[in-house]
């Protein structure tokens, strides 16, 4: 192929081909390309792919470029009228000022009353070099499945956590299977790979979607999905799943994979549970409108909920935290504060009841609150990042295509780790840390706001991860240092440690990296 002012290149062919294949072209028809440059070059590569470039009888151009007597592959460059009446279809091949080609020839068509010639606009998307030159960059990004130089294959070696090192737990979403609460406002099928598997790019150099890597779309009624997600998770490092609980009035969702973890002891793996208090709405959001489950306690609930808690609670697998059962709870705001203090109470004398002992009851800072816990009755914050994260970022204006649907933010994390503002001070005088490997929820809010941080990479999670653990080994014991993780699994938020085909197990590395870091 020639080369000409903007580069075509295999990838950006490769998306083309896929466009044409639309039309559904024959190799019976005869058909001509309007153009002579980069766009022509681009459709020809793909007839020749195809073995039709036999379909092509003519190139068709502006009068001004007929009159110099190009050629293109062999053709002699033609004007329209000699043309038309001829082929059974023309394909505009013209990359910048595509549409007023497009409808040139099919005013020339109308006029001269033909509309039997199909004409294909396989460029509708630019209007300007420019806006050609953001496109094909565009493109280029879609076909960067793999960072080349952050990417790491599975280092078989493992990790043997000692008792000295922090004890990183990474919150685990049980959303992987198929429900019927989800059949019903989301079609039958539906999980969170629905929502992560429909994710675009909306911008030049925008990572999506995100591809799992090694357990693959995995459904969690497939036990063998268990048993290789703790083999990857100690293998690393990781010391515990802290399980989504979505209880609303002693009703409960998403417990299938809970409840198979529990009736299975030999899958060795720690696990406490954080309470998935907020309301459930269609909109992923927490809020009041569109709401699938209200999150509505009647005076009985307290002590309902540590009942329904009681088997997981009373494992041996279960997590504790200075000897205590650990219980988090994601959002105590959408209550008054004496509500949770009686709640929080109520939780204590049922669980000692129940012979489960003391709790150790941490609050998340959900919508950034960052109160002294102990004045609401619990017993430690933990963070739940990105919470925290975006009032140290700055907005980011992108340069390139942006998609004009996009509605959003996309926010830069460079000040929050140059500053190393994830040591932040905390009104709570106990408190946990938490770290995100990335984050992106562009999957499930694209187009109703979502918030995509740049500069989150397996190299600043590991930095972050180095000093939080630093930090915790300073000012906890070793019967309470923890750090936290979101999260194993989000894919549809972009957050996760499990392997992807951009990064590898390169997130996990960070981990152990981490931790080896801060062995004495």
């Amino acid at each position: 192929m020639q080369k000409n002012d903007i580069a075509v290149e295999k990838h950006i062919i490769d998306y083309y081909e896929k466009k044409l294949m639309e039309y559904r072209i024959s190799s019976s028809e005869k058909w001509a390309i309007y153009g002579s440059g980069n766009g022509a070059e681009v459709i020809f590569e793909i007839l020749r792919r195809w073995n039709l470039q036999d379909i092509l009888v003519a190139i068709v151009d502006n009068a001004d470029v007929v009159a110099k007597g190009r050629t293109f592959h062999g053709f002699s460059v033609r004007g329209f009228e000699e043309v038309y009446n001829h082929v059974d279809g023309i394909i505009i091949g013209a990359l910048v000022y595509h549409e007023a080609v497009y409808e040139r020839v099919l005013n020339e068509l109308s006029s001269l009353h033909n509309d039997s010639v199909k004409v294909v606009n396989l460029f509708g998307h630019c209007n300007t070099e420019d806006d050609v030159k953001e496109y094909v960059s565009y493109i280029e990004n879609l076909y960067s499945f793999k960072n080349k130089d952050l990417f790491k294959e599975f280092d078989d070696k493992g990790f043997k956590l000692e008792p000295q090192d922090t004890k990183v737990i990474a919150w685990y979403l049980p959303q992987f299977h198929r429900i019927d609460t989800n059949d019903h406002y989301y079609g039958r099928g539906f999980t969170e790979w629905t929502n992560t598997t429909k994710a675009i790019p909306m911008f030049t150099g925008h990572y999506q979607p995100h591809i799992p890597y090694d357990v693959g779309y995995y459904d969690l009624n497939n036990p063998e999905v268990f048993e290789r997600q703790i083999y990857l998770a100690k293998s690393y490092g990781i010391y515990g799943f802290s399980f989504y609980y979505y209880w609303f009035s002693g009703k409960r969702i998403m417990e299938k994979p809970l409840n198979y973890f529990l009736a299975h002891p030999e899958l060795k793996m720690n696990f406490c549970i954080t309470w998935a208090n907020e309301n459930w709405s269609a909109l992923w959001d927490g809020g009041n409108n569109d709401l699938i489950f209200e999150q509505n306690l009647k005076p009985d609930d307290d002590i309902k909920f540590i009942q329904d808690a009681y088997p997981y609670m009373s494992d041996p697998r279960y997590i504790s935290v200075k000897g205590k059962k650990l219980l988090i709870i994601y959002r105590a705001t959408i209550w008054e504060k004496d509500r949770v203090k009686e709640l929080i109470s109520n939780f204590r004398a049922e669980a000692r009841r129940l012979g489960l002992g003391e709790l150790y009851i941490m609050l998340c800072n959900t919508r950034e609150f960052d109160e002294e816990v102990a004045e609401w009755g619990a017993d430690g914050l933990v963070e739940f990042p990105p919470n925290g994260v975006k009032k140290y970022s700055s907005d980011v204006i992108v340069e390139g295509y942006l998609n004009p649907n996009f509605i959003g933010y996309i926010k830069d994390t460079k000040n929050f780790f140059a500053q190393k503002k994830y040591l932040c001070k905390h009104n709570s005088k106990e408190f946990y840390r938490g770290a995100i490997p990335s984050w992106d929820n562009t999957a499930r809010k694209a187009y109703n706001g979502a918030t995509i941080y740049k500069g989150l990479t397996p190299q600043t999670f590991e930095l972050w991860l180095t000093d939080i653990i630093k930090e915790s080994h300073e000012i906890h014991s070793v019967d309470n240092d923890f750090v936290f993780v979101n999260a194993w699994n989000e894919w549809a938020e972009g957050a996760h440690l499990e392997p992807d085909m951009m990064y590898g197990y390169a997130n996990l590395d960070a981990v152990r990296n981490a931790l080896e870091k801060n062995r004495k």
